[in-house]
């Protein structure tokens, strides 16, 4: 989820503040469900063992679950930047070509 939650920063075209506010909380969301189900299970009197057990707290709470998550995350997201630039130097695509030559037109400004 992070992975294409940076791929999708990296090949946008323009950014604006609603833009990145919502893809931020679009990966961030993802961590409040695994905080807040549980309590909701545990709140309505359901057992459910894979929610109630407080599987959840003991994962995020452990170094190696982190370190793993920004490990993969690292090289995931590497591999698929070196092979954007690659695509880029190399054989750039249609969008990429047109939107050097509107940088060119507009004086090298974005508008």
């Amino acid at each position: 989820m992070g992975v294409v939650t940076m791929e999708i920063l990296l090949v946008s075209r323009y950014w604006t503040w609603i833009f990145v506010i919502f893809t931020i909380l679009s990966y961030v969301v993802g961590f409040l469900f695994y905080a807040i189900y549980p309590l909701i299970v545990n709140g309505s009197g359901q057992y459910d063992g894979a929610w109630s057990s407080g599987a959840t707290y003991e994962v995020f709470g452990s170094g190696y679950f982190w370190f793993s998550g920004l490990a993969t995350l690292a090289l995931c997201f590497g591999f698929r930047y070196f092979q954007r630039v690659w695509l880029w130097l190399y054989s750039p695509q249609d969008s990429m070509i047109l939107s050097e030559k509107e940088a060119l037109v507009c004086g090298g400004w974005r508008v």
